[in-house]
């Protein structure tokens, strides 16, 4: 048998007083205890100085998302969100309609933005798209703003019914707080018909610009799709009916856990 430098027997690899699946840990000095058994799939967790214990893993949650397309209320955040990403855009601008042979300006696209916001209730609004003019010699009507909180992501202009004139600015935003603001975009300006048998209308971060099927075609009226675009601009002289009208705005919160 091995033995110790002083003659002695050595103390058994064995722990005394412990049970299955439990751990030995020291309390104090020349104390050892021990913890458990947790149950299967539990994780061992340090407590500092204090015995440690068996948790159940955390497992991280996928973000959630809510989407407002239109209308107003209240927001009320999902239980055990950490925080919000808050995007959105105002409702795009109408277009014109003229009585030259030309098309006068189009509407153009609403602001976007992106802000980090802390958990809370909120007030929010989507704004509406603008309609496009009905009769000739008429401007297209504004879009909405979309709010949410302080927060505000400003509308698309309608077009001016004059051929040449100045074609009307995009949508920015406005914001109040100590908010933190991830990404901002101007909404795109509406364009000037001269030349254009229409006007197509402007873009905005979820709309392209409205021409895609309608530049120079006499059947078709540009009208925006996707969130905050501009409504193209008609003339009298090649179409009967009204000018495109701009899309609604848009908010999307993502919840993170």
């Amino acid at each position: 048998m091995v033995r110790t430098v002083d003659g002695s027997e050595p103390v058994s690899g064995s722990l005394e007083g412990g049970t299955v699946g439990q751990v030995p840990y020291q309390s104090a000095p020349n104390t050892t205890l021990f913890v458990g058994p947790g149950t299967s799939g539990q994780v061992l967790t340090s407590n500092g100085a204090t015995a440690p214990s068996y948790q159940n893993p955390t497992v991280a949650q996928s973000p959630t998302y809510r989407i407002f397309t239109s209308g107003s209320g209240t927001y009320v955040p999902t239980v055990g969100v950490s925080y919000l990403i808050v995007e959105m855009c105002g409702g795009g601008g109408g277009g014109a309609k003229n009585t030259s042979t030309y098309a006068p300006g189009s509407g153009s696209g609403a602001g976007f933005i992106k802000v980090r916001f802390p958990v809370g209730t909120y007030a929010y609004a989507v704004g509406a798209g603008g309609a496009g003019a009905t009769t000739s010699g008429n401007d297209g009507a504004p879009g909405g703003n979309t709010t949410f909180g302080t927060l505000q992501a400003s509308r698309g202009l309608g077009g001016f019914a004059a051929t040449n004139s100045e074609p009307v600015a995009g949508g920015g935003f406005v914001t109040t707080g100590a908010l933190q603001v991830l990404q901002s975009i101007q909404g795109g300006a509406g364009f000037v018909g001269a030349g254009l048998t229409v006007s197509p209308g402007a873009a905005s971060f979820w709309s392209p610009p409205s021409y895609g099927a309608s530049w120079g075609i006499l059947a078709t009226v540009p009208t925006s799709f996707g969130h905050g675009g501009g409504g193209g601009g008609v003339n009298s002289n090649n179409f009967s009916g009204s000018a495109g009208s701009g899309s609604g705005g848009r908010i999307v919160v993502t919840e993170y856990y």
